[in-house]
């Protein structure tokens, strides 16, 4: 009679502990790794606005501004052919668009301008990250915000992402609005002290 060897309590404690270990090993690779992965997104978004920006301002003599020179969103609108037609940093009379029906020198300017922006992007990727209304959003699903003339950039623009957990500098703010100091996302050295994506 052959005999049946049956697996102790001991013995298949120890195999789910160290299937547990493994599992808890690999969601930490993989969340680390899916965290990169947003953020290399996020930095080539941005990348691509000040890519956008600089041809404008190489074009124009200046940045579109924002609302109130503070930090507002960047809305893009998308027509009904799917191509972009406009983008907007926050302050209406800097608004970008394109009319292809334009045909009077002021329409074709307007053109020519919203040209030195777009060129310089890919609108595919751009369009994978517009909300519902057309909000540029970071990897997250969170606004992407534009500040001009910049506080932080002097002479320039500031751009900011919340990152990963959502709020913004060491303030744990929801909105960069009514952040004033450098300080509160890096040091002088340029090291970070929070986990947001930005260009200052």
């Amino acid at each position: 009679m052959k005999k049946i060897h049956r697996f102790t309590l001991v013995e298949l404690l120890a195999v789910m502990a160290i299937i547990a270990i493994l599992s808890g090993i690999g969601f930490g690779a993989y969340t680390f790794a899916n965290t990169r992965a947003k953020e290399s997104a996020t930095e080539s978004l941005l990348k691509q606005i000040e890519a956008g920006l600089e041809s404008f301002h190489t074009k124009n003599g200046y940045y579109p501004l924002s609302a109130t020179n503070d930090f507002s969103v960047i809305t893009f609108t998308v027509g009904a052919d799917n191509r972009v037609t406009a983008v907007n940093f926050g302050d209406a009379d800097t608004k970008l668009t394109y009319d292809s029906s334009a045909s009077n020198r002021k329409g074709r300017m307007e053109n020519e301008k919203f040209e030195s922006f777009a060129k310089a992007l890919d609108l595919e990727v751009i369009k994978k990250h517009l909300d519902a209304s057309g909000r540029l959003d970071d990897a997250w699903g969170e606004a992407i915000y534009y500040r001009s003339p910049g506080s932080f950039k002097k002479g320039g623009y500031d751009l900011v992402s919340a990152g990963p957990d959502g709020e913004f500098s060491t303030d744990k703010a929801k909105d960069p609005k009514g952040i004033t100091s450098l300080g509160k996302f890096r040091e002088d050295d340029g090291t970070r002290l929070c986990d947001d994506i930005f260009n200052f």
